[in-house]
């Protein structure tokens, strides 16, 4: 009687097997696929610039300079006027703070022009005191 129980639950054994080839043949292939990696190389800079800050800081202190010792006039604002325009339009304070970003250059010679306009209406107005 053991025998037939050990050959009637090989049989059940080998139908489950059947059953389990059976279904997992008809069952599609799974693919795995993996993330792809994104460049971070030409991924554009969020934050805003420290030396177009300093930039803009030493842009209004030589204007208000040229203003206070009356070399320049009301005139000697417009620098400082329009770096500090273009640096609130195109700084993100509430990014990363990044040492340059494309509008450095162009906060660097508003910044070289305030000064030689410094330097020439202060030559000026030494000549006429003299």
């Amino acid at each position: 009687a053991e025998a037939s129980e050990v050959n009637v639950s090989i049989e059940r054994t080998k139908a489950r097997n059947t059953d389990t080839q059976i279904v997992s043949a008809d069952l599609p292939q799974i693919e795995e696929i993996e993330d792809e990696v994104m460049p971070l190389a030409n991924a554009p800079k969020a934050g805003w610039s420290l030396m177009n800050l300093i930039a803009v800081i030493l842009t209004a202190l030589i204007a208000l300079g040229m203003v206070l010792r009356r070399t320049a006039g009301i005139f000697g604002f417009i620098p400082a006027i329009a770096s500090v325009m273009i640096f609130a339009l195109n700084e993100n304070l509430s990014g990363n703070m990044i040492m340059t970003n494309s509008w450095t250059p162009v906060m660097i010679v508003i910044l070289l022009a305030t000064a030689v306009m410094a330097v020439l209406t202060a030559k000026k107005a030494r000549k006429q005191n003299v």
